[in-house]
């Protein structure tokens, strides 16, 4: 055959077993880019399940938060003009008894809020849910805990707290932000 050139390809041919290490390693990687599919799907149903159930915990906080804050506005409404009438440290001691009963009737409230708000489960590469969960937690901790206080002593409620008043805001606003 006069006249035909023969070109060299610098590399000489695949063996069989370069070939299957390639099948292999095409085959591998097909299977990474499944797995990554199959995992971003089951994380996005995961986030998806944590702000759900998020979202039922913000609504039984606010309902609580609401809850404590009508009848504790309630009782100080209620107990005005007796306070009123009746002289500073002569016969109040029963007004705080009142005022602690109530305070002690919506603890169980706040309560249950926060347990449910704790039972959240959030994966902890959720940073964005862990971080809501536990700022929910905090803010009904904190009401909790006043709650508490004026259930052991009525007077509590009627002891202006400015620091107190302040941090119950910005954990709310931290928990709630516009929300409320």
């Amino acid at each position: 055959m006069a006249g035909v050139e023969v070109l060299d390809g610098g590399r000489p041919p695949r063996g069989p077993r370069a070939v299957r290490r390639l099948r292999l390693l095409a085959v591998l990687a097909a299977l990474l880019v499944v797995a990554g599919a199959v995992l971003a799907v089951l994380d996005a149903r995961w986030r998806d399940d944590e702000r759900d159930r998020l979202a039922g915990c913000e609504e039984r906080a606010l309902a609580a938060a609401r809850r404590t804050d009508t009848v504790l506005a309630a009782m100080v409404a209620y107990l005005r003009p007796a306070f009123a009438a009746v002289p500073e440290g002569s016969g109040r001691d029963s007004f705080y008894a009142i005022v602690a009963a109530e305070a002690e009737e919506v603890r169980p409230v706040l309560r249950r809020a926060m347990e449910v708000c704790r039972g959240v489960e959030v994966r902890s590469w959720h940073r964005d849910l862990g971080e809501q969960q536990r700022a929910y937690v905090a803010y009904l901790a904190a009401r909790e805990q006043l709650v508490a206080e004026v259930a052991a002593d009525g007077r509590v409620l009627y002891t202006a707290d400015q620091a107190r008043s302040d941090e119950l805001a910005a954990l709310r606003e931290e928990a709630f932000g516009a929300r409320r």
